[in-house]
């Protein structure tokens, strides 16, 4: 973490924010796993749903590095010669790219709300404040992403379908409440 911590700290465009909401999200259910494990060992049972977690966590993890690769590609096509023929459609094609990444992000925060908010029938009293933290968290990781989403749609190939995925993802995760 501390290296990411330095990455992102550079003068660089890469890591930026798709990666940080990628680690923010990865560490709400971090936290979700802690509570499910908490109480599952109060509890003397097996919990399940902290593997899933575990799941959620590393798909973010792996995610970062995708998301800045995406947004590489954009900065190679935007680096393309301005009389070079396939500068234009290289350009929203990457753009496309770049916001599909984040798009994605925000599906699996779907899934991973929803079983964060499932893990709190599992969580201690002395864990809840760790639990609504997680929540939290990944509500914030869900707005960065949405941003980066809106700011690749200008320019994008495909930019209708782009904008309908975006209000389909936003609803569904709307409709999971605060836990």
């Amino acid at each position: 973490m501390d290296d990411f911590l330095d990455q992102l700290a550079a003068a660089t465009p890469v890591p930026g924010g798709g990666s940080a909401a990628c680690y923010a999200a990865a560490l709400a259910v971090a936290l979700g796993e802690m509570v499910v494990g908490l109480g599952a060992k109060k509890q003397g049972i097996d919990a399940p749903l902290g593997a899933i977690l575990t799941d959620h966590r590393r798909w973010f993890q792996a995610a970062a590095a995708q998301d800045a690769e995406s947004f590489l590609a954009v900065l190679a096509a935007y680096r393309l010669p301005k009389d070079d023929a396939s500068r234009k459609q290289a350009i929203a094609e990457a753009l496309h790219q770049a916001a599909r990444s984040p798009l994605r992000m925000m599906g699996r925060m779907v899934d991973a709300k929803a079983d964060l908010v499932a893990s709190r029938d599992l969580c201690p009293k002395s864990a809840l404040s760790d639990w609504r933290a997680g929540l939290v968290l990944l509500d914030a990781a869900f707005a960065v992403a949405e941003e980066n989403v809106r700011v690749n749609l200008d320019g994008a190939q495909e930019r209708q379908e782009l904008e309908e995925s975006l209000d389909q993802v936003q609803q569904a995760y709307s409709q999971l409440g605060d836990g």
